[in-house]
């Protein structure tokens, strides 16, 4: 029974029957009867419905439903349950999360759904046989079906009673919840160097390392000398943290080893007889092997001889099949009610947090009267950039003080040097630089080279000229007739250049196309009167005048061009007065005027 949301009224023209005549009527009725049907329901509080919900079209009434939050709608469920290949857990599907069962379809893709609660349903179409007074589970065969045999994946559905009525009550916590099976895959290699024995010889595993999943010699430090008595080899949980995570098994009785060891296409997966008289030992310390006999050991005999854990008997894709070497474990774990309010071990996940036995720091532990430590001397983290810093620490509040420090230090300038306790180096506004820490010693060097002004003192034949207009303004010397001029540079009295030593630089302008002639430069250095007004300095004569050397020669290929000249460098003192001719011949054999459009004197380092 559903409600009508549209009353079909009688129109003109409609036949006079009590069919028609009543069609509205009994639309009516039936409404009425679904509102109080769905009020009864309500008021005595004996269900709870979820109304036109979508499902799938196969689903029918009397099915047991569960939500696909994929496709966002209904599905018929099924009792199953999966591996998360990562912990090893076995849980149940999401298709075994019953919501309820089917009461009513409106449509192929809309369905009613009881929740919960007592209500007159026929669940026939989903049970296979006769209906009878009992518990019904969820069917791990067929979806949405119900079956009163209890299936290994258990999930109660509902309750009928010798009159047909059915009491839903889906329960979502996991069955399974009571006690977590597991099942692992373990590696079939040792975790190090094997060699292949001879015939009856005894398996050896060399170079261990504990890094590698794998089977390791049991006397291997990774044990602590926990083996037991006659172990050969141990399977390393530490390199295997999903299953190390939950060893042991509770009871470890209860764990089941099994091994196909893949030489025959006949046989799979076989029991490993477990104890000390047995093949393996499974205990509360590990996963212990008995054996190093020749053949009998948890890796293909050939391991390491160009083979790794898979063997094979033909190198064909498919016949005859492939077959390769795997060992499972499997076991559960009980789940004590008090699993959940109760502290069952405490561990470290930080290595500045230590777990001792209470009264023994030395004595790790993590069950028991437990101590905790903490190791400040480890919050160490060298490469984390910023000016904030711990400062302080209040132990009356257990508090750190933060401010700010100098980062470090980097130069702008090339005649700066910094040099640190450590260097790194950032990225600062897109430029690399070296960042200096610690102590930082600075050295500032005095600039490689200085460039000084000219002082003209004397023309004598070369002439002030310009070329344009505006004009350029340049010292010209003409052809035909020998013109020089004088010029002086200061020095200054606090140049910290060492072993300072000057050239003159000289733009050299031609004003037609040729070859430019060769200057002739000289030189006369005044040095500074350091004694003050004690000691008078005899001023120099005509004779310390000195040659300087500057090539000028340049061949222009056409009129008013101009290239730079500079001098061989001669060596000044900080104060010196220095005096230059620069000097033009009367046949130099270049028919044009030449011009000085600069001059100036370079202070560099000398050697």
């Amino acid at each position: 029974m559903s409600f009508e949301t549209l009353l079909r009224l009688i129109k003109t023209g409609d036949s006079v029957s009590a069919g028609v005549a009543n069609r509205p009527i009994r639309q009516i009725d039936q409404n009425v009867r679904y509102i109080w049907e769905v009020l009864q329901a309500a008021a005595i509080g004996s269900t709870v419905y979820a109304h036109r919900q979508t499902v799938e079209e196969e689903a029918k009434v009397g099915m047991a439903v569960y939500l696909n939050t994929t496709t966002q709608k209904f599905e018929r469920g099924l009792a199953s349950a999966e591996v998360d290949t990562a912990t090893g857990v076995v849980a149940t599907a999401n298709s075994s999360q019953v919501w309820g069962i089917l009461t009513f379809k409106h449509s192929a893709t809309a369905a009613d759904i009881l929740l919960f609660g007592l209500d007159d349903v026929d669940i026939s179409q989903a049970v296979a046989g006769p209906l009878t007074a009992g518990v019904y589970y969820l069917s791990s065969s067929t979806p949405g079906k119900l079956t009163t045999a209890k299936p290994p994946v258990s999930v109660a559905v509902l309750r009928r009673t010798p009159d047909g009525k059915v009491f839903v009550q889906p329960q979502f916590v996991d069955f399974l919840d009571r006690h977590t099976h597991y099942q692992f895959a373990l590696r079939c290699a040792p975790a190090g160097t094997h060699v292949q024995p001879g015939e009856g010889g005894l398996h050896t595993i060399s170079d261990p390392n504990p890094d590698r999943t794998g089977w390791l010699p049991a006397d291997d430090a990774v044990f602590e000398g926990k083996a037991p008595a006659g172990a050969v080899f141990g399977y390393n949980l530490d390199a295997h943290p999903s299953l190390k995570a939950i060893w042991p098994p509770v009871p470890v009785s209860n764990a089941v080893l099994e091994w196909n060891k893949a030489l025959s296409a006949d046989v799979g997966f076989t029991g490993v007889p477990l104890g000390t008289d047995g093949l393996a030992v499974l205990n509360r310390d590990g996963i212990w092997w008995m054996s190093n006999c020749y053949g009998d050991v948890p890796w293909p005999l050939d391991y390491g001889a160009g083979n790794s854990e898979s063997a094979s008997d033909s190198v064909g894709a498919e016949c005859p099949r492939l077959m390769a070497m795997e060992m499972r474990l499997f076991f559960s774990k009980v789940n004590f009610a008090t699993d959940s309010a109760v502290v069952l071990s405490l561990a470290s996940g930080d290595a500045r947090l230590k777990v001792h036995c209470y009264g023994d720091p030395t004595k790790p532990a993590t069950t028991g009267h437990l101590q905790i430590t903490l190791n400040l001397n480890l919050v160490v983290k060298d490469d984390q950039p910023g000016y904030l810093a711990l400062k302080t620490f209040d132990p009356t509040k257990s508090e750190f003080a933060r401010g700010p420090v100098v980062e470090g230090m980097f130069a702008l300038s090339s005649n700066v040097t910094l040099q640190g306790q450590a260097q790194t180096t950032r990225s600062v506004d897109a430029v690399e630089r070296t960042i200096q820490h610690g102590l930082v010693s600075v050295t500032v060097d005095p600039a490689d080279t200085k460039e000084l002004d000219v002082q003209l003192v004397r023309l004598d034949g070369a002439e002030e000229a310009y070329y344009g207009s505006p004009p350029i303004m340049y010292l010209e010397f003409v052809e035909g007739d020998e013109r020089e001029y004088r010029g002086k540079v200061h020095v200054p009295y606090d140049l910290a250049i060492p072993t300072p030593q000057m050239s003159l630089r000289l733009v050299v302008l031609g004003r037609a196309a040729g070859t430019l002639p060769q200057l002739v430069l000289t030189g006369r250095i005044v040095p500074r009167a350091t004694d003050g007004l004690d000691t008078p300095f005899d001023l120099p004569d005509d004779a310390e005048e000195f040659t300087i050397t500057c090539v000028t020669v340049a061949a222009l290929d056409s009129t008013n061009r101009y290239v730079e000249a500079e001098s061989e460098p001669f060596a000044v003192a900080a104060g010196d007065t220095v005096y230059f001719t620069v000097q033009r011949l009367s046949s130099d054999g270049y028919a044009g005027s030449v011009g000085i459009l600069r001059q100036s004197a370079v202070v560099s380092t000398g050697a």
